[in-house]
């Protein structure tokens, strides 16, 4: 059975997306997605019913803006799940495994983050989502797929968890390096241990991914 998370449909992720970027009333949402006013209208009470944004009235306007605490706890379901499911897969097929650098990067790693957070990150999640540097880095990015979909892909084709997804392998994509520049430039943090640590999990992420890629593990095998 399907949880009230997964009820992000990709219509509604569109709308969301931009409620996140700073379209915050409902006629530009709608001048924006090419839909009518009464669907639009719907379409941010079914967000508002799962509890990803909230609204507050201005005189006569209707002023939307993301739920973050929500955001974040989806974004750390996701990755607990995806997380647990990798790892299985990783730790049966740990001999047939080709790419050795990486499989000792995931066990260091793995090795250095609490198994607790692993089994729930949302503490980590919530905290990294509640920076403003984060929020504006989230936002960029959901900019630069809207101006990607409309020469590659049709954005509303693509899902909550999609866009999700994509968001974390940026991050996850990174090697130590990067991390850390991005955490002392961008983030303006090098304190921040539980920064660190959220980078860390997409990094794990990311090489767990690769790891159980079929398609990878099957060109080392050629």
């Amino acid at each position: 059975m399907k949880n009230k998370e997964n009820l992000i449909t990709d219509a509604l992720n569109e709308v969301l997306s931009l409620v996140i970027i700073g379209v915050d009333y409902a006629s530009e949402i709608a001048k924006k997605t090419e839909k009518s006013i009464p669907v639009v209208f719907r379409q941010l009470d079914q967000l508002l019913n799962l509890n990803v944004i909230s609204k507050e009235r201005y005189g006569k306007k209707v002023v939307y803006s993301p739920n973050w605490e929500k955001i974040s706890k989806n974004i750390s379901q996701q990755i607990s799940q995806d997380i647990k499911k990798y790892n299985k897969y990783i730790k049966e097929a740990n001999n047939e495994i080709f790419d050795k650098k990486l499989l000792k990067e995931f066990n260091k790693l793995i090795n250095s983050i609490d198994k607790s957070v692993l089994e729930n990150p949302n503490k980590i999640v919530l905290e990294f989502f509640s920076l403003n540097e984060v929020k504006q880095i989230f936002s960029d990015f959901l900019k630069q797929f809207f101006s990607f979909s409309n020469k590659l892909f049709d954005f509303t084709e693509v899902s909550f968890q999609t866009t999700i997804d994509y968001f974390l392998e940026s991050f996850g994509s990174l090697d130590n390096k990067e991390r850390k520049e991005i955490i002392s430039i961008r983030l303006k943090d090098e304190s921040n241990s539980e920064i660190s640590v959220f980078m860390k999990i997409c990094r794990l992420r990311y090489i767990q991914k690769r790891l159980s890629s079929p398609s990878i593990n099957f060109l080392k095998n050629l």
